[in-house]
């Protein structure tokens, strides 16, 4: 059958309370009947048994180390269960075999001892025996069901276990201590926590930490309904979201849901609690009598997630900067100004004024975030990402890149005796001494690599932003100028053959999780291309720039 949310959240409790061994033996032999009528629900807990106990590990003389007194108690209970069992009448069937002599005889319905339903009786109750493995009999080693996905400055107490990257985590309910730095683990069922130091937690299931201290940021996705996060005081079971648990060494639970809901279980085996808590809400469970306090949701008190190879530390960024990024930066603030990226050099700190005219993709390969460079060159064969991608409608072209693209450019970069070297748009000065901004003077083309943020940032991307415009460097001749924004070649976004200086116009462009490949590109209007004098090419004083281009995380 199929469970509803709540029922599910019933069901996780109450197998919960049976292995912490809660239930009375009216509700024990409610479940023991419930899994007897239903076959999904039996291999289910047979699943959360063999997860709970490692059946994987367990040898078979492992049966052996359970006392007397435990194996006697088990089959006591069999045995009761046997005594109440109902009669069952089996009729035989007709003998299918012809006899050689025929044989006169009474057909009569059967009486089946009870003794002869043990072995289905035995059947259900191994789920008990299970049950007492779990208890006794915790699995040494345990089974691997996580792996250490980063780490950033961490140290373990332990010396001689200074975990690595994608070393993989056994749920033996060994006690790790995180003393300084970040951890992240995921899961094998794709739930991830973050682990912010100093902190002590134990795995001690595919689905189950147990946090004596510190701070843990859970993400957990739909295939992972039901982790939960245990402390001193409380148990937190997911219902399918985000959330941060903060313990202290008072013994004081904080719980903070950034998305979603939770269940939230405070208290004891006498005297237990549960409430729901939703999306923007939070609580504190005291130490001394487990009493929930409502308090206030701090949406930044928790490291969401970071990526040590592009030195990103994410708690509450709700918009990451493509001039950051294409500034060797981690769109957060990192990102250097002035930032030359040359189409057949890359990353360069030589600032050339010539015009030249490359027909290939050029890949860079120092930024992860950047995917390359080409020029436009109005050809129906114009790849605009290592992948491949084509840009189908691309507008003729004289193919010719003649001014750096810079990124954040400081205010005199661009300066010669001909004109001012500012980005100004409605007196607002953009570079590095102002508001951010890519400078793509036309021709030109740039590509990120979107998936390669989602990676680092664990986040959907909803939308890229910016506004679009030709500065004005009071140059005394006119600008012809085009802008395009692709998704994986596509056309999303164009102003096309725009001729208005100093003037700045919105882009919006919805991102899929799908997608791939975001292209910001300039091209030089279709004007007439005269080489006879530099303010006659056909890309003169277009000084296409996308100022504030940010995407928008989910």
């Amino acid at each position: 059958m199929d469970y509803t949310e709540k029922q599910f959240v019933q069901l996780h409790l109450l197998l919960d309370r049976l292995f912490a061994n809660e239930l009375s033996s009216e509700e024990v032999a409610d479940l023991q009947q419930t899994l007897l009528n239903d076959s999904e629900l039996l291999k289910y807990y047979f699943r959360v048994v063999e997860l709970q106990s490692g059946l994987q590990q367990m040898k078979n003389s492992a049966a052996a180390s359970l006392s007397q007194e435990q194996v006697e108690d088990a089959f006591r209970e069999f045995a009761e269960y046997e005594k109440t069992a109902s009669r069952i009448e089996v009729r035989e069937e007709e003998p299918k075999t012809e006899l050689i002599q025929k044989v006169e005889y009474t057909k009569s319905p059967r009486v089946v001892s009870k003794l002869s339903i043990y072995s289905m009786i035995v059947s259900a109750a191994a789920i008990f025996l299970l049950v007492l493995f779990v208890r006794f009999m915790p699995p040494k080693g345990g089974l691997e069901v996580a792996v250490l996905r980063d780490t950033i400055n961490a140290k373990w107490a332990d010396m001689d276990m200074q975990l690595q990257r994608g070393t993989r985590i056994s749920a033996d309910g060994v006690p790790l201590l995180l003393r300084e730095g970040l951890a992240e683990l995921e899961f094998d069922n794709n739930a991830r926590v973050v682990i912010e130091a100093p902190a002590e937690f134990q795995v001690l299931t595919e689905d189950r930490i147990s946090l004596r201290y510190g701070k843990v940021y859970a993400t957990v996705p739909k295939e992972a309904i039901g982790f939960s996060i245990y402390t001193s005081n409380a148990k937190v079971i997911d219902m399918g979201t985000e959330f941060g648990i903060e313990a202290d060494t008072h013994g004081d639970t904080r719980l903070h849901v950034m998305k979603g809901k939770t269940m939230l279980i405070a208290g004891h085996k006498t005297d237990k609690a549960s409430i729901e808590v939703n999306k923007g809400a939070a609580k504190k469970i005291a130490a001394v009598n487990s009493k929930i306090i409502d308090i206030p949701c701090d949406s930044n008190l928790f490291v969401r997630g970071f990526d040590s190879m592009n030195d990103v530390i994410w708690r509450q960024q709700p918009s990451l900067d493509l001039a950051d990024i294409a500034g060797k930066g981690n769109g957060l603030g990192t990102g250097q100004s002035s930032v030359i990226i040359h189409p057949t050099k890359g990353y360069t700190k030589d600032s050339e004024y010539r015009f030249i005219s490359p027909r290939g993709f050029l890949p860079i390969r120092e930024n992860s975030f950047l995917d390359g460079i080409f020029v436009p060159h109005g050809g129906p064969d114009l790849i605009v990402s290592t992948r491949g991608d084509v840009f189908k409608g691309t507008p003729e072209t004289s193919g010719f890149y003649s001014i750096d693209l810079v990124v954040n450019p400081a205010p005199k970069f661009f300066k010669t005796n001909l004109r001012e070297g500012a980005i100004v748009f409605d007196e607002q000065l953009y570079g590095s001494s102002g508001k951010p901004c890519i400078a793509m003077h036309a021709n030109i083309g740039l590509t990120f690599d979107l998936d390669a943020v989602r990676q680092s940032y664990h986040r959907n991307i909803k939308v890229f932003d910016s506004q679009i415009g030709i500065a004005d460097l009071k140059e005394a001749y006119g600008c012809n100028a085009d802008f395009w924004v692709l998704v994986d070649g596509k056309v999303r976004y164009s102003l096309q053959q725009y001729k208005e200086k100093g003037v700045l116009n919105d882009v919006s462009v919805e991102i899929k999780d799908t997608d791939r490949f975001l292209t910001l590109v300039t091209t030089d209007g279709g004007d007439p291309d005269d080489p006879g004098d530099f303010y006659t090419r056909a890309n003169s004083c277009d000084w296409c720039v996308f100022t504030e281009p940010v995407l928008m995380l989910e």
